[in-house]
């Protein structure tokens, strides 16, 4: 028996990888890494596939996001999943690889650095730890209520900075802030300095 299993092993291995080209060319569609499951996305269950697609209003819905080019957002939109978590329910923990970006869409969020202290989080983001180059999270993030996010992997990330890399400073921010007593916001940027009427100035 496995002397026949040996030689057979070879041969299922081959038809297999034959028929996921055959797959991949009639089905480009299907057959993306965006839509499978990942070793370190264990918590993206298949049947987050079933939730409503997303389109580009649920990301120009979000301040930051609002600022951003629609096209280079639209982009985006094969990458980025949806997730509905139960109250409770861990979104990541302390220690866990840094691998998604999430923005909260609904409910209610409880950030906890590992001290006594929650911050209760109703908009905006966790998980920027992945948007700063971080490689792991520094906090644990559970559903305080039903709540809804969406996750933008860490890979999708760089084309969203290579044409708007104000983006990262303004992130940096919102993960400095989960970490401060104090509300933080970020610096203004300084206005222009106008530039003289020469002519006028001369009359």
């Amino acid at each position: 028996i496995r002397t026949v299993l040996a030689e057979l092993i070879p041969s299922i291995g081959r038809a297999v990888g034959l028929r996921a080209c055959c797959f991949a060319r009639h089905q480009p569609h299907v057959w993306s890494v965006a839509n499978f499951p990942q070793p370190a996305d264990r918590w993206l269950p298949l049947k987050s596939s079933c939730l409503p697609a997303m389109s580009i209003e649920h990301l120009l819905a979000d301040p930051l996001l609002s600022r951003c080019d629609p096209a280079v957002l639209a982009k985006l939109l094969p990458n980025l999943q949806r997730r509905r978590l139960a109250a409770g329910e861990q979104l990541f923990d302390i220690g866990e690889a840094a691998g998604h970006l999430f923005l909260l869409v609904s409910g209610g969020l409880s950030l906890s650095g590992g001290g006594s202290h929650a911050e209760v989080i109703d908009s905006g983001y966790v998980g920027e730890e992945a948007a700063v180059g971080a490689a792991r999270y520094l906090s644990q993030v559970s559903a305080t209520q039903a709540a809804e996010v969406i996750a933008i992997p860490r890979g999708a990330l760089g084309q969203l900075f290579d044409h708007h890399p104000e983006l990262v400073q303004q992130l940096h921010w919102s993960l400095t802030s989960h970490f401060s007593d104090t509300p933080l916001e970020p610096r203004p940027e300084p206005a222009p300095t106008p530039t003289p009427n020469w002519g006028e100035l001369g009359q």
